[in-house]
């Protein structure tokens, strides 16, 4: 974690450490809902010095003279080990996402964050984590609320117990024990499911709602990049993120998403399959410059723009959710309001923290609440639906 040694406390929070692959299931036993539960563990590695994993991007004028830090807004992107020493483990997985000091009192972290697994068994699913952190205590627990790839559908928490502090640098090794939910039977057939190709993928956009057609889905939402046909073999660099604030750029950075969302909850005009289950697209509008944009950066760390992945910067959204692929050959359906972050320091990787609102059509005064890991430069990218409200709730 950036910061003063006060901060250094605050490391042990931010433990959030993956589901590990050589773990065996806790029980079994059918869980409700005809699930599994597992027990899995990962070492969660926090870096404030040297190669810095973490950095503070916002924080208030009294924010280095609190003792809890409050206010302070941090990134990160910590490497998940299988054991405990960071220089000789295997490392599974990244802990990507932020986390906000929000106790004026007390060494509270609200932890907002996706753990991502890039070796192993669960190689390309994420597990989605969210609550408060509460430093002090030797174990602290936070919910699960979703995941992706083997782990849709994933309920549960997470368990951090600190292993190591270096209170002078704030670094800290956590580790994670968590407790997953997941249906066996869905997640399962995820190991054959069709990936498109990037000629196809870039001139069908529907391609992911007829990818997931054999396994409806209940509670996730996936993207599909909508990029010209010039960039197809080559995506050009990125401008910096939400250009408004940097006035000399003009580009529009049109991310992707072509969406994909599924839930169980269905308005009237809505046909569900024979499970419940309904599958609907929007098109997802992110202008970052011009004269109006709908995507503003509000946050950044020192070294964001000197980053080549822009860690450590957060963009608020209000961007259209329309019914085609722009704005003029579609309808405005609703709104999607949040924020995203660059939580990745070797590629594209966007934690994605949003409503869609719906504000019109058959979804009017309804919405779905997002968060997960956005890869922009992927085919399709996979987020949980983790919750709603109207139709949705």
């Amino acid at each position: 974690m950036a910061g003063s040694s006060s901060f250094a406390a605050l490391a042990c929070l931010l433990a959030a450490s993956a589901l590990l692959l050589a773990t065996t299931p806790v029980t079994a036993t059918a869980a409700p809902w005809g699930q599994k539960e597992l027990h899995l563990h990962v070492y969660w590695q926090d870096r404030a010095s040297g190669n810095a994993t973490v950095v503070t991007v916002a924080k208030a004028a009294s924010t280095n003279t609190s003792t809890t830090r409050f206010s302070a807004v941090n990134v990160m992107d910590d490497a998940l080990t299988v054991g405990q020493n960071m220089n000789t483990s295997k490392i599974i997985g990244r802990a990507q996402g932020i986390y906000v000091s929000d106790s004026i009192e007390t060494s509270s972290v609200m932890m907002a964050m996706n753990f991502v697994f890039i070796e192993g068994p669960y190689k390309g699913s994420s597990i989605a984590i969210f609550g408060p952190n509460f430093i002090e205590r030797k174990v602290r627990e936070m919910s699960i609320i979703g995941g992706t790839g083997m782990f849709r559908y994933a309920r549960g928490y997470v368990q951090a117990r600190s292993v190591w502090l270096n209170p002078s640098t704030a670094d800290a090794t956590i580790k994670y024990d968590i407790f997953v939910r997941i249906d066996r039977k869905k997640t399962m057939s995820l190991v054959t499911l069709p990936t498109a190709s990037p000629t196809k993928f870039h001139h069908s956009i529907p391609h992911s709602v007829t990818t997931h057609s054999d396994h409806p889905p209940t509670h996730y939402i996936s993207y599909s990049s909508h990029l010209p046909t010039h960039h197809q073999s080559h995506p050009p660099p990125l401008s910096p993120p939400a250009t408004a604030m940097a006035t000399t750029t003009t580009t529009k950075l049109l991310l992707l998403f072509a969406a994909a969302a599924t839930f169980a909850s269905l308005s009237p005009a809505t046909a569900a399959d024979a499970d419940g289950f309904t599958t609907f697209k929007v098109y997802f509008h992110d202008i970052v410059g011009g004269t109006s944009p709908t995507a503003i950066r509000i946050a950044q760390a020192p070294s964001s723009n000197s980053s080549s992945t822009f860690f450590g910067a957060v963009v608020a959204i209000d961007d259209p959710l329309t019914t085609g692929p722009t704005r003029a050959a579609g309808t405005e359906v609703g709104r999607a309001q949040g924020t995203y972050t660059f939580a990745d320091q070797k590629t594209f990787g966007l934690l994605m923290v949003m409503n869609f609102v719906f504000t019109s059509g058959e979804h009017n005064g309804s919405s779905l609440s997002i968060l997960g890991r956005n890869e922009v430069l992927d085919d399709i990218r996979e987020m949980s639906i983790v919750g709603g409200s109207g139709a949705y709730h």
